[in-house]
């Protein structure tokens, strides 16, 4: 199955048009270009027992942008907010998304440490590589991830029965009812305790 799999996605690949090759071989964004902007107005964290999944979110998120004509933009760290969508968006139509999650804990010793985050880097490149999503350095991602945690350590529960998941999380938000204007794209990494 493997074998057909990889038959299958090799002629796939070499059917696809010649600007979607050039959008999968965009060179990665940089973690050294990462910009930050603290938010002012951090919230008080919530009592670890009282934790419900996915409904409490950490005071900032990683966006990094893509598009065909600037490749991938400078990756950024600032205060959690709402994405806008235009009610065209392709990840809205024809589901030009992925997702992953993984979740950071705080250990004895006060480190916090995410669980087999490259294994999570490695199954997201995938997804893109199977989606056409444009391709990314996934060491490059996980150290923006890392210091988006950095960022929001306060919110890792000091609790062995707690952690901060995170979602990075991959949408197509080129506007276009057309498939072939898969252009713009967001990277984003939005932290929930669970």
């Amino acid at each position: 199955m493997a074998a057909l799999r990889t038959a299958l996605h090799g002629r796939l690949l070499q059917a696809l048009p010649f600007s979607f090759g050039s959008l999968r071989l965009a060179s990665s964004f940089k973690a050294a270009d990462l910009v930050i902007e603290r938010n002012a107005a951090c919230k008080q964290k919530p009592d670890p027992s009282t934790l419900v999944f996915g409904k409490q979110f950490s005071d900032h998120m990683l966006t990094i942008n893509w598009s065909e004509k600037d490749g991938w933009q400078a990756p950024q760290i600032k205060p959690f907010q709402n994405l806008s969508l235009h009610p065209a968006s392709s990840a809205l139509h024809y589901s030009i998304e992925l997702f992953e999650g993984m979740k950071a804990f705080r250990g004895v010793d006060n480190h916090v440490r995410l669980f087999r985050p490259m294994l999570n880097m490695e199954r997201m490149h995938r997804s893109a590589e199977r989606s056409c999503l444009p391709l990314f350095d996934k060491e490059e991602l996980l150290k923006c991830i890392k210091k988006l945690v950095e960022v929001d350590q306060e919110w890792v529960p000091f609790s062995q029965d707690a952690s901060l998941y995170i979602r990075p999380t991959f949408i197509g938000i080129d506007v276009s009812f057309s498939r072939e204007a898969n252009c713009i794209h967001d990277t984003c990494a939005g932290s929930h305790l669970v």
